[in-house]
């Protein structure tokens, strides 16, 4: 398998009751497609973090535990055993059956690595490290050589997400990047 061909689609945490269950967080922001993807029974695949070993696994059933989490259930897991086995691997799901998205919402793996520039200025402020995944909103983590901050991700500071050309272009409210020094 190819490994380029395959996104991030959750990240395992824990065995979630005693058949083999498995609660994750989600990386996407639209939960309908992915209830859809899992009731055909599709394959998605386990990656460890170390990045040397992926398994092809059949969804049996998934179903959105909060917001940001969700339970897949695997016909190759049946016990909290089993399960155990899959804590801290990656779910990943080939890009050729990644679903479209609205104009305005991004898999996570699409933006990390963004470079973040001023829209007052054009200055880049530094690149997304890591989305993290807030009841409210997602909140990205900027760095630069010089400082990391947060950002959160709302409408009212994001001006332009261009993929394309590797750029978010935001509204910087006086003392947001201070505050997080």
């Amino acid at each position: 398998m190819n490994y380029e061909e395959l996104a991030t689609l959750a990240h395992i945490l824990k065995p979630q009751g005693n058949k083999g269950e498995l609660r994750a967080t989600l990386e996407v922001d639209t939960i309908e497609p992915l209830i859809k993807f899992c009731e055909k029974q599709n394959i998605l695949y386990a990656k460890n973090s170390s990045g040397d070993y992926t398994r092809p696994l059949k969804v049996e059933h998934f179903w959105q535990h909060s917001k940001g989490f969700g339970i897949f259930k695997f016909f190759e897991i049946n016990s909290i055993e089993e399960a155990l086995t899959l804590v801290g691997c990656d779910l990943l799901i080939k890009e050729k059956d990644r679903w479209q998205l609205s104009n305005d919402s991004f898999y996570v793996d699409q933006i990390i690595g963004l470079e973040v520039k001023d829209s007052s200025n054009n200055n880049s402020l530094g690149k997304i490290k890591e989305v993290i995944s807030l009841p409210a909103n997602d909140l990205y983590v900027v760095s630069n050589s010089e400082r990391t901050f947060y950002l959160p991700a709302v409408k009212e500071f994001i001006r332009n997400v261009n993929i394309e050309k590797g750029f978010i272009e935001v509204i910087i409210p006086d003392g947001l990047i201070e505050i997080n020094n």
